[in-house]
């Protein structure tokens, strides 16, 4: 039971780290609809590529480094969620002015 139990926290542990490395990620980011549900799945699918590691014999250290190599640069996804975000928070009437402008 000892060993069971150590074994949850040790790996709940590693999927707490995976889903702090993701919020640090998308701290700059504004929290909408949209990136959330982004952050959401990405924190998913590397939870289950970290178990997948795991079934493959990697240690818990392997496959969460294993797994947060494979992301790769999160900046470009951030940064277009940020951008959204700022042109969302454009009034439609803006918008027109703006492309108005921009055709003349």
């Amino acid at each position: 039971m000892q060993q069971n139990q150590t074994f949850q926290e040790h790996y709940h542990g590693w999927i707490k780290k995976i889903r702090q490395y993701i919020t640090r990620a998308f701290e700059d980011v504004p929290r909408t609809k949209k990136s959330v549900e982004m952050q959401e799945e990405l924190i998913s699918n590397l939870i289950e590529k970290y178990n997948d590691q795991l079934a493959q014999n990697k240690t818990e250290e392997e496959a969460y480094n294993t797994v947060i190599a494979g992301i790769g640069d999160l900046s470009e996804l951030t940064e277009s969620l940020r951008e959204r975000h700022v042109l969302s928070a454009i009034s439609p009437e803006e918008r027109r002015r703006t492309a108005r402008n921009t055709a003349l």
